[in-house]
């Protein structure tokens, strides 16, 4: 109507998703196990540049496309990984991995960089889908990743090294201690804890129900073609 005046009301979230979400920032400017914070910061810094730019084709590569600056933080393997992720996950095959660990990618940095790709993917995602600004990038924390190995951890199941045991879906990113920790705190807190994951049909945090959270988790899977 005529003079009718709208209102925008900001989201409200709840606070162990905040809390969830500021944790999993903080980490992103922190050295990791095989990168420094600075060098996960720009994972982060790249993986939006890759979803704001007009989308190549998947058998284009930016660094062919000369889309990598001479002083990029990132080398460019790695920032081919991340474009791909990011717009064109359903064509990395086990040629295109093999191809970046002979460019010098390794296994285990490639864990981590899908972990920090993954989980800026969904807080992006996140508050993008409720018209929130993305959250901003922290400062970069001082200090050499640890570049601890995972025992245990072999290429067999999966292309990278997992430790067997579980759900395969689980394993993917248990090469990397600290990405996988991440991973399981982000993941209890947007879909549920661990201990209901198995069996707990009725589990609820007031809000939605267990199934409606697994009907719309399905559907969501559809619509990104998640192989799982």
């Amino acid at each position: 109507m005529p003079g009718t005046v709208s209102r925008v009301t900001t989201p409200s979230i709840r606070a162990d998703l905040a809390e969830a979400h500021a944790a999993v920032v903080a980490e992103w400017g922190e050295p990791g196990t095989w990168w420094t914070g600075a060098e996960r910061l720009a994972i982060v810094a790249e993986l939006r540049r890759a979803r704001a730019a007009d989308p190549l084709p998947p058998w284009v590569s930016p660094s062919a496309e000369g889309l990598v600056p001479d002083d990029h933080l990132l080398s460019a393997p790695a920032v081919d990984a991340i474009w791909r992720i990011a717009n064109h996950a359903g064509t990395f095959t086990r040629d295109v991995y093999d191809a970046l660990v002979a460019r010098g990618l390794s296994p285990e940095a490639y864990v981590e960089l899908v972990a920090v790709v993954a989980t800026a993917a969904a807080l992006d995602t996140f508050t993008t889908a409720l018209g929130l600004p993305v959250y901003p990038l922290p400062d970069p924390v001082p200090g050499e990743p640890t570049r601890e190995l995972v025992a245990g951890a072999v290429a067999s199941t999966h292309w990278v090294p997992t430790v067997p045991g579980g759900v395969s879906v689980l394993q993917a990113l248990s090469a990397v201690a600290s990405g996988n920790e991440t991973r399981r705190n982000l993941s209890e807190a947007q879909y549920l804890p661990a201990e209901a994951l198995i069996g707990d049909l009725t589990w609820s945090r007031g809000t939605l129900d267990r199934l409606q959270i697994e009907l719309i988790a399905a559907r969501t899977s559809i619509l990104n073609e998640c192989f799982y």
